[in-house]
């Protein structure tokens, strides 16, 4: 963790004196800036699921070229849940503060 940290400070060093990317014609940054529903819900969800089931997203694609049976699962639920994205409409609601 220590050592990426320090590679992802440079990188940022480096980027905060470009005025555009290298292949783009601007930063593209976020412009929502509220914390909703859909966003806490699908935190907590992925938490969870991530916790029962001991894996996050890159270890378990990692884990399952050894044919882990539990990597298999993770991952194709992980696949399902982003398919299931869709069907969540994109209508913003604001949590209370």
């Amino acid at each position: 963790m220590a050592s990426a940290t320090g590679v992802a400070g440079v990188a940022f060093w480096f980027v905060s004196y470009r005025t555009r990317p290298f292949f783009e014609k601007a930063f593209m940054l976020p412009t929502v800036k509220h914390i909703d529903v859909k966003l806490v819900g699908g935190a907590v969800l992925f938490g969870v699921g991530w916790g029962l089931v001991g894996f996050c997203p890159g270890p378990a694609i990692a884990s399952f070229t050894y044919g882990d049976p539990s990597s298999l699962i993770f991952v194709v639920a992980m696949i399902v849940g982003f398919g299931l994205t869709k069907l969540i409409p994109d209508t913003p609601r604001a949590v209370p503060a």
